[in-house]
C-alpha cells in the first residue's frame, strides 16, 4: 500500500525558533568583509597561481565535460581560498 504524498504546509517552511543559536558561526559570517591590504596581496598571488594552473589544464586536458568540471572546481577553490584568507573557520574575520 502506497503512502499518500505529504503536502507541504506553511508550518513546514517556518524557520525553527533558536536556529541562529544552533550554529557555531560568527554572526557576521555572511556579511561583506573588506580584506586588508595584506590579504588583497595574498588573494592576488593565489588567484594568479590558479590562473596559471587553469591555463595549463586548459591546454593539456581534452575538451569535454571532465575538463569543464575541473575548471569549475578550480574556480570554486579560488573562491574558497579568498574566504580562507579573510576569515577563520567559524567566520570570524582574520586580522
Amino acid at each position: 500500500m502506497e503512502k499518500a504524498a505529504k503536502q507541504n504546509t506553511q508550518e513546514d517552511n517556518v524557520i525553527p525558533t533558536g536556529w541562529r543559536n544552533s550554529t557555531k558561526l560568527h554572526p557576521g559570517t555572511f556579511n561583506y568583509l573588506k580584506p586588508t591590504d595584506k590579504q588583497v596581496d595574498a588573494m592576488r598571488a593565489v588567484r594568479n597561481a590558479y590562473t596559471d594552473f587553469a591555463a595549463m589544464v586548459g591546454h593539456w586536458l581534452p575538451d569535454g565535460p571532465d575538463k569543464t568540471y575541473v575548471l569549475r572546481k578550480l574556480r570554486e577553490c579560488a573562491m574558497w581560498s579568498n574566504i580562507a584568507l579573510t576569515r577563520l573557520a567559524d567566520g570570524t574575520p582574520r586580522e
